[in-house]
């Protein structure tokens, strides 16, 4: 019959008379669709990407990026996912690579508003876990979100350069 979007908790669906023909009731099957895709990317021009402070912007040959030197925490990158549904998400991140660049890079990972935990990211070296999209990408973990909400914020409190590119996040089954 469609998709639809339910609200509460219980179903009903009827059948009238009201037809040209024989109405036959039989059997009504219920199948719940999940509306999130396996994989979304936030790149650091689309929405749901924005910054504190001031950013430059960097590029190489099909990709840009921004960056921020060392500081003290106060200028940030954050990537938000909204609509997500409860469950665990893979979180990567992905950055070019330089000496430059800082050796703990602090990704942190939010539920909503709550804080699930700070991963320190080596952007001297390049991301390796997996290759998507014709990127490479680092893991950050896997992270519970209940709130329908998942940011990820890297601050420029760090020992160098910090790159803010790209955020990858996959539902895990």
């Amino acid at each position: 019959l469609g998709t639809f979007s339910i609200s509460g908790g219980s179903v009903r669906v009827e059948l009238s008379d009201d037809a040209d023909g024989v109405v036959i009731a039989d059997a009504v099957r219920l199948v719940k669709v999940d509306s999130f895709p396996t994989e979304l990317v936030r790149d650091n021009w689309d929405a749901g990407y924005w910054e504190s402070g001031t950013w430059n912007t960097g590029s190489l040959p099909g990709n840009s990026y921004r960056w921020h030197t060392a500081g003290g925490g106060a200028n940030s990158a954050n990537w938000t996912f909204v609509g997500l549904g409860t469950g665990d998400y893979e979180v990567f991140v992905t950055w070019t690579a330089f000496g430059n660049r800082a050796s703990d890079a602090p990704f942190e990972i939010l539920d909503g508003l709550t804080s699930e935990g700070i991963v320190d990211v080596n952007q001297k070296v390049a991301p390796d876990d997996v290759s998507a999209g014709g990127r490479m990408w680092e893991s950050l973990g896997t992270f519970t979100i209940d709130n329908g909400i998942l940011s990820v914020q890297l601050t420029d409190d760090a020992d160098g350069v910090v790159i803010a590119d790209a955020v990858r996040i996959v539902k895990v089954a």
